[in-house]
């Protein structure tokens, strides 16, 4: 399905732009929503006091800057 009077390279640049833009836009968002919502959680439960934290937990959680698989290792 043809749409518009685009060249190939044209229209692969605007896939490409529209992926690094709104693709992994839209991902860096939830993962920053998702980061924000665990923190949230991690610290309720520490003030319920139904589960101690370990201080590598709490660094990784809350003195850590960015969320990365690393971390989430560190948590679990």
């Amino acid at each position: 399905m043809a749409f518009g009077e685009l060249s190939f390279t044209q229209a692969k640049v605007v896939d490409i732009v529209w992926d690094l833009t709104i693709g992994r836009g839209v991902q860096a968002a939830l993962a920053y929503c998702s980061w924000r919502a665990f923190s949230v959680y991690v610290a309720m439960s520490m003030d319920k006091a139904a589960q101690p934290l370990t201080y590598d937990a709490f660094w990784t959680v809350f003195l850590h800057q960015e969320a990365s698989v690393r971390n989430i290792y560190r948590v679990g």
